[in-house]
């Protein structure tokens, strides 16, 4: 019984609306790439902090970044979180940090 519990779980993660936030599957890959690119910019600007201050610092930057891509889009974070399970459960290719 374990075993199929899992596996229905793992079915309904995997499974994502082909109409997500009514974008097109390659509009839902753009976004994913420029939140992707947003998060890597703020890691690229902590990277020569102290330890306990980069990662506050990466944080905060990260969610700035990312709220400026979801703003452009017109997104709301629970949008963009169903994009992002779709990427990751589709292994949409990361952008080259």
């Amino acid at each position: 019984a374990p075993q199929f519990e899992l596996a229905i779980a793992a079915a309904s993660i995997a499974e994502v609306p082909a109409d997500t936030s009514g974008l097109s599957e390659a509009q839902r890959k753009a976004i994913w790439v420029e939140v992707v690119q947003a998060e890597d910019r703020a890691m690229k600007e902590t990277k020569n902090l102290p330890s306990p201050q980069r990662w506050d610092k990466n944080d905060e930057l990260a969610a700035k970044y990312r709220a400026a891509v979801l703003k452009k889009h017109g997104l709301s974070k629970e949008q963009f979180f169903v994009i992002q399970r779709e990427g990751l459960a589709k292994n949409w290719v990361f952008p080259k940090y």
